[in-house]
Formats: C-alpha cells, structure tokens, sequence
C-alpha cells in the first residue's frame, strides 16, 4: 500500500522518512491526531509546530492537521524523535469566539467584534438553535484562517441564552451541543481542499455490522449497560418574575415521554433556571398650559424683562409646531405615547423704555410643545423580558439516555479508520446480536502492524450520574441581563424629554431696532433726542462732512444730516 506524507510543499514515502511507527486517532467531540515515530536521522526530525502535515494512502488524503509537538526520546541505545499533528479542531481551541456589534468608538458608530457573546442568539437578537449557533462559531473560526469547511449539520435542537465571555471556538461549540446530547463530530479528509467537519445524531449515522467469526477480529468486548438507560426525563424550568415590589416563581415543566409517571427510580429529573421578567411601575406626573402667543401675559410669564416694561405690542408671531399646550413640569418619555415637538415661539414687539426711547425687538422662547393635559399617568415598564424555554428537550435527552447502552471495544485486522469510524456498530456473533447500534467515541488504527482498536459506548457527558450536573445548567449558564442592540449600539434606552419649570435661558433676545434713542446724562439733566419720527418716508440720516468756519478758519467737521432739500 503506498503511503506518502506531505509536509508544507514536500512529499515523503514514508519509507524515506525511516519510520519507527505511525497511527491515525479518531475521537468524537476531540481533535484527531497523526502518529509519527522516526529515527534520529530522518528528514522529519526538524519539522516544526505548526507545519501543516497530510497523509495519503492510495491516492486518498486520509488525514490533514498541523504539528503541535516534535519531542525528541531517548532510550538506552537510540534516540528518535516522536512527532503529534492534531487537526483543525484544536485550531479551534486557539481562536477566541465573538460576535460582531454597532458600539461607539470615539463617538462614531461602527462595527465591533466582541469576545462578550450571548450563545443562542444572533448580532440582531434573534433567537438561534443549535445548529445554526453551531455555523456561527465555525465560520467565524475559517473567517480566522481554521483549516476547515463546513459539511453537514444535521442537529436541530433548541437551546438557552448564554452569556459567556472569552470562550474558544471550541469551548463555544462544545457548550452548545450539550443541548444536542446524542450528537455526533467527526471530519471527512477525503474532499478536496480542506477538511470538512460534520455534525450529527447518532440515528443519522450509517449502520456497520461486524461478524466477530469473519477471521480478521483478534478481540472484543461487548457489555450490556441496562444501567444507563433511563425511563423518563423530568425538565423543571423555574423563573422568577417581578411585577413592581411583587415578586413569583413561575413553573414551567417539559416531560417525556408523555403521560408517564415522572420522579421515580432511573428517571431524570433536572431543574434549569430561567431570567424571569422584570417590570416596574412608575408614575409620571405632568403640568402643562396653554400656549397663547398672542397674549401680553404670556409673554410676560416666559421671559422677564416685560415685565419692567409699561407697556408693549405684539406686531406679529409665528410657531413651529401646531400642538396647543407647553410641557411645564415633569417628564414625558416615549412609551407614554403622548405627541410632543420642540418648539420655537416668536414675537416681534414695540415699547417705550424708561428713557422715552421706542424699540422693535425680536423675542422666542424655546419650549416642548405638547397635547397633553396636566395628569399623572402610571405606566408600566419592562426591564427584563421572561426568557422561554426550549421546546423538545427533554425528549432530546430522553432519546439519548433510553436506548440499551453497551460498553466495550474491539480489535481488527487489515481494517481502515474511515470504514468503522462515525458508523452505528453491530457486533454479531453466531448471527445473534450481542451489541447493536454503538458509535465509537475512539478508534486508532496502527498503519505498521495493520491493526484497529476501536471502542464504542456512550460518550461519557451521557452517564446519568453526569448528565444531572450537565443540565443544571444554571450553575455555568449566564442568561444576559444586557440589552445591547447590536445593530444600533444602544443599550436600555428610553428617550425623554423633560423641563423643569419656566426656564429663562430657554428665551432669547435680539435683533433691537430703535425707532427713537435718547441719551441722556440724569445729572446734567442732559439729553441728545434721535428721533425718527421728523424724516420723512424713505429718508435716512448719516453722519457727513461739510465745511464750518471756526476761529476765523474753514474747517471741516462731520454733522448728523439728511440729503438736503431745495424748497419750491
């Protein structure tokens, strides 16, 4: 059988390599591994972590991975040098999994990735179940340069929110298919380009029967484990819910199989905790009036300095918003639904001040413009919303944990990896069955001696006395109490709009126009009196130069003059 391997661009029979031995792993839910043992003077003795290594076989890639230790061993005689190459699965313990999610950055908002995750939800906050969460994590690791391709995801499980803060790819995609009990990781070396990783139940895989009397079996156990097999499953999903100062449990129970009696002997009874609700009353009282921008009154009301006045008149007004009262007091926030607009009220008056000078002057006043009446109106807020529990999971489990369990393993020869491996085994014996329908969760076949162990059984997070601890999942699951929109960057956020009384700095001043300016020295009983009254329609005054005797001299002086005018 020709046998080559490729590290990096180079090609090697693995007679050139002067092997010692060489064996393929295959583990479910672990990395598979690549065996190489050579003398000390073989051209692999200095290849490094991190090369990527492949084997072949009859032109049939059966392996792919990359270096993660090269240990040089010494015996009394010899030294050889012992190389491991794991595949891509332990690249997925080397690449930290997060989400992608609108925050602000120097004020700007962009897309960040976030190692802070929410496992079973997407970046818009949608609900996900296993395998679409199970996608997620890996293209976000070959979008990391994993040396993977995503096959077949046949697991359709629900799941929890769970918070979780600098998981691995791996340790991501492990906690998820803990929803997924009977699943099954297993990759195919044999398609082009990267290795494909697969995921699915044990009732997808194909079936393969050994005959132990073929000839080619050296040994083999096979053990009934009626042990393991449960009778029912029991769910007990508990959440608190707080309505104001008021706080409930609240009991949700999922059994399988249905209309059994649940809570005796071999039945699983396990108890997950929820995030409840959360919901507050609050009262928000408000005073508003009227918004009258003709009234002198008004006026006076918002902005102060009318008031030292004897008198003025409204010349004209104009809003920006139609809606007829001004939020005084209080605070109105969206959800109370009641219309508001930011407005701007203008005026422009006519007055007299102190000194007998006349003024057109603009005003506005900047207010919250409202439809509201004065009221308290109570509203009823919610700050956490009940999380909800998986449909069918305790008959995922049930499933997983009813079916007679067997443990044990067996050794053939002249057998490939690829034949037995992610396969439901039969093991026969005088054409009675004697273990039925077992996926190994090991195998390891030995390329020099043309030998295969593999050993089959339930994975060991099914044994009932783990898989109690394995589905209290509130002891390690964090349910987010953030409620980050991802696509937006906001976080809990109500919009309100608030004033606290008549504000003065809320009304502005400007754009004076004298229409009579009198200046005026009150000790000298002095007064100049510039008045606009005496030009007549379309005439200006300004200062302009003429020509003045002075001291016997002509001078010129500047004068404050109209254009002159020639009686008739």
């Amino acid at each position: 059988m020709n046998s080559i391997v490729k590290i990096n661009d180079k090609q090697f029979d693995i007679a050139e390599l002067d092997a010692i031995a060489c064996k393929l792993i295959r583990k479910n839910l672990s990395a598979d591994e690549f065996l190489l043992e050579v003398s000390a003077s073989s051209p692999a003795r200095n290849w490094a972590y991190g090369d990527t290594i492949e084997f072949w076989q009859d032109g049939k890639r059966r392996f792919r991975g990359k270096i993660s230790e090269n240990k040089k061993q010494h015996s009394s005689a010899t030294e050889h040098f012992c190389i491991t190459a794991k595949n891509a699965l332990h690249e997925l313990g080397q690449i930290i999994f997060q989400q992608p999610a609108m925050v602000y950055v120097n004020g700007l908002l962009t897309t960040k990735f976030r190692s802070k995750v929410i496992l079973g939800m997407d970046e818009f906050g949608n609900k996900l179940n296993t395998a679409t969460q199970a996608e997620k994590i890996l293209t976000y690791a070959i979008g990391k340069n994993a040396d993977i391709q995503v096959g077949e995801i046949a697991i359709q499980n629900e799941m929890l929110f769970d918070e979780c803060v600098d998981l691995t790819c791996a340790e991501a995609l492990f906690k998820i298919l803990k929803w997924a009990p009977d699943c099954f990781v297993y990759f195919d070396y044999n398609k082009e380009d990267k290795p494909t990783i697969n995921i699915t139940t044990r009732n997808k895989l194909s079936e393969k029967q050994i005959d132990v009397e073929a000839g080619n079996i050296a040994e083999y156990t096979a053990n009934r484990r009626d042990d393991l097999s449960v009778n029912s499953v029991l769910i007990k999903y508990e959440r608190e819910n707080t309505r104001d100062n008021f706080s409930y449990l609240e009991l949700i129970e999922d059994a399988y199989p249905p209309n059994t009696e649940t809570g005796g002997a071999k039945s699983i009874v396990m108890n997950v905790e929820l995030s409840g609700s959360k919901a507050t009353c609050q009262k928000y009282k408000i005073k508003t009036e009227s918004i009258q921008e003709n009234s002198k009154q008004w006026w006076k009301n918002h902005i102060h300095f009318l008031n030292k006045l004897s008198d003025f008149e409204i010349l004209t007004t104009s809003r920006n918003s139609k809606l007829s009262n001004e939020l005084i007091e209080g605070t109105i926030v969206d959800d109370l639904n009641i219309d508001t607009e930011k407005d701007v009220v203008q005026a422009t008056i006519s007055y007299t001040d102190e000194y007998g000078s006349n003024l057109t002057q603009k005003i506005a006043i900047k207010l919250i413009a409202t439809s509201a009446k004065t009221a308290t109106f109570t509203l009823w807020r919610t700050q956490e919303y009940a999380e909800t529990a998986p449909i069918g999971l305790a008959k995922a489990i049930y499933n997983a944990t009813s079916q007679l369990q067997y443990n044990g393993h067996i050794k053939i020869f002249d057998a490939k990896i690829e034949d037995f491996f992610a396969k439901r085994i039969s093991i026969l014996t005088d054409k009675k069955t004697i273990a039925e329908n077992m996926p190994p969760y090991y195998a390891i076949e030995d390329i020099f001696k043309k030998t295969l162990l593999i050993k089959f059984g339930p994975p060991k997070h099914l044994y009932p006395d783990d898989i109690v601890e394995l589905f209290r999942i509130n002891r390690t699951r964090k349910a987010s109490s953030l409620k980050l929109n991802m696509r937006t960057g906001e976080v809990s956020a109500n919009t309100s709009i608030s004033i606290g009384g008549k504000n003065p700095e809320n009304a502005t001043e400007n754009n004076v126009v004298y229409s009579r300016l009198i200046l005026q020295d009150l000790q000298a009983s002095k007064k100049i009196d510039i008045d606009t009254s005496v030009l007549q329609e379309n005439e200006t005054a300004t200062f302009s130069e003429t020509y003045v005797y002075s001291n016997g001299n002509v001078a010129r002086a500047k004068i404050l003059m109209s254009e002159p005018i020639i009686d008739e």
